[in-house]
């Protein structure tokens, strides 16, 4: 019976909170730190204080306006964070002390799409330095703390070389990513 939850909660990371991060992002931190995870697009000689306006002009309206097409960026910036809050809490909730998903509903240890779509929505709020003011990783880190434990158990199981496939050895030293 606790399967027919499993699509719900990858459907809620997806497609809902999908959108709170996407705002977050984007419009209310004012893409500040997003134009680092994306290959250059402009020559060299191209200002990058022009750069960072465009990008950040661009991403901010584009989102805003797709948000606004999903019906939750209509909601004020307090209401959208409390949405996130309420799906992170939810899945915290709900994956308890268990490994993953399809353990806390009864089932095998593999892990099911809902397990890999929270372990990349979660990547995504554990690779932005902590000093950016992201209330969802705040609410992570003093909330749900076990979905932070589950990220790290992923790690662990399907990519004990993270750190070298994630940026190739010759980055590593000079990245944005934070790992907890």
């Amino acid at each position: 019976m606790n399967f027919v939850r499993l699509p719900s909660f990858r459907i809620m990371i997806e497609e809902h909170f999908y959108w709170c991060l996407a705002l977050e992002r984007w419009v209310y931190l004012e893409g500040r730190e997003n134009i680092k995870f994306f290959p250059p697009f402009f020559p060299a000689w191209f200002p990058d204080w022009l750069v960072n306006r465009m990008f950040k002009w661009m991403g901010r309206n584009l989102i805003l306006k797709q948000a606004c097409g999903a019906g939750i960026g209509r909601h004020s910036r307090p209401e959208v964070e409390e949405m996130g809050k309420g799906d992170l809490s939810a899945l915290s909730a709900y994956l308890g002390d268990k490994k993953d998903f399809l353990l806390a509903s009864g089932s095998s240890s593999a892990p099911c799409l809902a397990d890999v779509s929270l372990f990349g929505f979660v990547c995504m709020l554990t690779c932005l330095p902590e000093d950016t003011g992201s209330i969802y990783r705040r609410h992570l880190e003093e909330a749900a703390p076990n979905i932070l434990r589950h990220r790290r158990r992923f790690i662990d199981r399907y990519w004990p070389d993270w750190e070298t496939a994630r940026y190739g050895k010759e980055e590593q030293e000079d990245s944005v990513f934070v790992d907890h």
